[in-house]
């Protein structure tokens, strides 16, 4: 899991992974580095539910390696396993796609 992760450290982690970042979240550009600067605005039950978003997303994740690794002969091999990329490339969108299809049945009703 992600337990002994800092709020910052779980905000990176679910954006590099394309989860969701809550409501609570803003991107402004920083003026010295041009870099972004994501900062948190409301209160620790978004952090925690990011938090599960993420433990459940690695556990997923782990899921597909070890029984993607039971093919493969060495970790490096893992890392080029073209299906494996494919997944994890195109997860955000899956996500995205789902939940889209999530709230328009959801609204239909």
């Amino acid at each position: 899991g992600c337990g002994g992760m800092t709020d910052d450290e779980v905000l990176d982690a679910c954006w590099l992974r394309g989860l969701p970042l809550g409501r609570f979240v803003k991107t402004s550009t920083n003026a010295v580095g041009g870099g972004s600067n994501l900062g948190v605005e409301h209160g620790k039950d978004e952090v925690n539910d990011m938090r599960k978003i993420l433990t459940h997303h690695l556990q997923m994740i782990e899921a597909v390696i070890r029984k993607q690794s039971g093919h493969l002969s060495s970790k490096g091999d893992l890392v080029r396993d073209a299906t494996l990329q494919m997944l994890i490339l195109h997860l955000p969108a899956i996500r995205y796609s789902m939940m889209r299809m999530h709230f328009q049945k959801t609204n239909s009703k």
